[in-house]
């Protein structure tokens, strides 16, 4: 983990702005790079972390055992799905969820 004041969790924007730029499953870090927030009170949009303070690497495997393990697994599978679907794919690309 980078030094500095950390949090040990996310919230909920922040594992929805979740990509896979921002996942290294090698070190078992994920990185707070941005969240998603609600605009209009329908839509969506990635948005970057309030403060600095929120910019942050988390090491996965110490909130929670098997992390890696399971975003692995994630990884794996949107890439079988990705072959599978071919063009039907959705143009999204990157997010982990």
């Amino acid at each position: 983990m980078s030094g500095g004041n950390q949090r040990s969790v996310y919230s909920v924007p922040e594992v929805m702005g979740l990509k896979w730029d921002a996942v290294d499953l090698e070190r078992g870090e994920v990185k707070v790079q941005a969240g998603r927030v609600t605009r209009d009170g329908h839509r969506s949009t990635t948005d970057e972390p309030k403060s600095k303070a929120s910019e942050r690497s988390i090491a996965v495997e110490e909130i929670q055992p098997g992390t890696v393990a399971l975003l692995r697994s994630l990884r794996a599978r949107q890439a079988a799905d990705r072959l599978a679907l071919a063009s039907g794919y959705p143009r999204i690309r990157g997010w982990c969820w």
